[in-house]
Order: structure tokens, then C-alpha cells, then sequence
């Protein structure tokens, strides 16, 4: 089977395709976009018939499939050009990633790349879930208290992904991981209150949340020391101020 080796690259630029076209034909953006959904769905069982690796695993799956429907959610807001090319540029070069591993042979090296990978998946499928969510209290309704509890539910989901790609048991991280949701979403309600554009807040919000599952982390792994703590938080702080300094092109 060696023409699965290519895979990846197909799946990854008929996907650019589909998304470039979404993005230049605004009047037929949610048709383009429900063609590449389904095109990396018809894959991804694909390959979960195909191989007993990355793309079986229920904890990679889901959260890619999380991360697509947030991404192409996104160009519904988005009305520049550069932004909306540079949105379908990363998105299906994680695409191409993502394949890439869930055709090779997994081993113990594989599986450590594949959590990595699922994290980094997580993390941005948690920023665009944010920026649709802003961006629908912007543009489309005012219900504040709906989009808090799809907030705090996507949040509790993260947070459970998140730990349990940090090895750690469920005993152990079940409970903050409820917590952590219910800060997420009082945080989420506090930052739409900006006066600030629907992305500077997801960023805002994304970067507070990463900070707590973090910080969260290192003290359940008792690995949480001053000094990560101090690093930690003034690159939190030192991000915020950048993200407000640079608020006015986003």
C-alpha cells in the first residue's frame, strides 16, 4: 500500500482548494466550506478502516474533527482577504500534518508526535471556537448566555482532552478539569465585555485558558516550581500587552 504515502498531500490540497474557493466566493462560502468538511470526514474513515493507528484513536479524531468545523466556522466572520488566505494556509498545513502521521507505522516515538500534534490541534480549534463565538455575539445575535454555555461545555471537552494527553489519571484531573470549564466560562463573559475586535479577545481568552490548563498541569504532575510560575505568567502578561498594543489590526 505504498500510494497511501500520498495521502497527506492530496488530502491537504484539494482541502486548500475547497477553503480558497470558500474564501473568494463569499456568496457560496457555507457550500465550499460543507464540501471540505466532508472531504476530510470520507478520509478520515478511510483511513480508520485502512489502519489501526492515528486515525482510530477516538482522542486524536475527535478533536481534529473539532478543530475543521471551528476553522471553516471562522471565514464566516472574517472580511479580509489576507486573513482569511493566511486562515486556510495554516489550517491545511495541519491537515497535511496530521495525515502525515496517521499513515506512517506507529511506534513509541509516533505516539509522543501524535499528542503533540493533537495538542496543538486542541489549542487552535480552541482559539477559532472562541473567535466564531465573539464574532457571532459581534455580527449575528446578542444571546450572551447561549454562547457562555456552549463555551463552557467546549471548555470542560479541552480541558479533559488536555489531561488526558498529559498522562494524567482520570481521578485526578476530572474535577479540575469541571472547574477550569466554569472559570472559562465567567472569563468568556468578562472579555466580551471589550471594547475589542472578536479576535483580540479569542486570543486573549485562548492564551488565559492554555495559562490555567498549564499551570493546572505542572501542579497535579507536582512539577510546579516558583521559577516556571514566574516564567509563565509574565509571558501570559507580556502577550496580553502585545495583543492590546496590536489590537487595532485585528
Amino acid at each position: 500500500m505504498k500510494w497511501l504515502k500520498f495521502i497527506p498531500i492530496i488530502v491537504a490540497l484539494v482541502f486548500w482548494y475547497l477553503v480558497n474557493l470558500a474564501s473568494k466566493n463569499i456568496n457560496y462560502v457555507y457550500w465550499w466550506e460543507v464540501g471540505a468538511f466532508v472531504w476530510i470526514l470520507v478520509w478520515l474513515i478511510f483511513l480508520a478502516k485502512k489502519q489501526k493507528i492515528l486515525a482510530k484513536n477516538w482522542t486524536m479524531r475527535l478533536p481534529f474533527i473539532f478543530f475543521i468545523f471551528c476553522s471553516l466556522s471562522l471565514f464566516l466572520f472574517l472580511d479580509r482577504a489576507f486573513i482569511r488566505q493566511s486562515l486556510a494556509f495554516i489550517v491545511s498545513l495541519i491537515v497535511f500534518w496530521f495525515f502525515l502521521l496517521s499513515v506512517e507505522s506507529p511506534n513509541e516515538e509516533k505516539l509522543e508526535e501524535q499528542k503533540k500534534v493533537t495538542n496543538i490541534i486542541n489549542l487552535f480549534a480552541l482559539f477559532f471556537l472562541n473567535a466564531v463565538l465573539f464574532g457571532w455575539l459581534t455580527f449575528l445575535t446578542g444571546q450572551l448566555w447561549l454562547a457562555c454555555v456552549i463555551a463552557v461545555i467546549t471548555y470542560l471537552f479541552f480541558f479533559l482532552f488536555y489531561f488526558l494527553l498529559q498522562n494524567l489519571d482520570k481521578t485526578v484531573y476530572f474535577l479540575p478539569a469541571v472547574i477550569l470549564a466554569i472559570v472559562g466560562g465567567e472569563l468568556f463573559w468578562v472579555i466580551n465585555l471589550l471594547s475589542a475586535g472578536f479576535l483580540v479577545k479569542a486570543i486573549l481568552l485562548t492564551s488565559v485558558i492554555l495559562y490555567l490548563g498549564m499551570i493546572t498541569t505542572w501542579e497535579l504532575h507536582k512539577k510546579l516550581t516558583q521559577n516556571k510560575f514566574f516564567i509563565l505568567t509574565s509571558t501570559l502578561l507580556l502577550l496580553i500587552i502585545l495583543v492590546f498594543f496590536s489590537a487595532r489590526w485585528l
